[in-house]
């Protein structure tokens, strides 16, 4: 979902550290709620880590907490399909390309990403410094 929002602006997110620091970029940006803010970033991000690292086998919760992560998850997604592209493109360019940035590294490229079965073009690689945390100031 966050890869495939960024895309669709031609910023491909090049791990999953990015798309982490972007999706909370992402959410902060254009969600003007506090608390909707917090529950997409703390709640919503942190079921779907759990349920990835779960595929290794990780073992972090039960089983009769798959419903509550699983709704979680299907909350954010629907809240993030109605992001603002718009206004999230406008201000990552203010942030990040305007601007230099001690934690995301924007490089300019021309080139296209398969993603889903759908080719898409990209502008823009986005790295993350994974060491650093991502302080917004929005």
């Amino acid at each position: 979902m966050v890869k495939q929002l960024y895309l669709s602006g031609g910023i491909d997110l090049k791990s999953h550290a990015s798309m982490r620091h972007l999706s909370d970029f992402a959410i902060d940006v254009c969600e003007p709620s506090f608390m909707k803010r917090q529950f997409l970033k703390y709640h919503c991000w942190k079921s779907a880590e759990k349920l990835h690292q779960d595929v290794y086998g990780s073992g972090n919760f039960e089983i009769d907490q798959y419903a509550d992560l699983i709704k979680n998850i299907e909350k954010y997604v629907h809240e993030f399909s109605k992001i603002n592209r718009p206004l999230l493109f406008m201000k990552f360019k203010e942030s990040f390309i305007d601007v230099k940035s001690s934690h995301v590294v924007v490089k300019k490229t021309c080139g296209t990403v398969k993603l889903g079965g759908v080719v898409l073009k990209n502008e823009y690689d986005v790295f993350t410094d994974e060491k650093k945390n991502l302080i917004l100031d929005v």
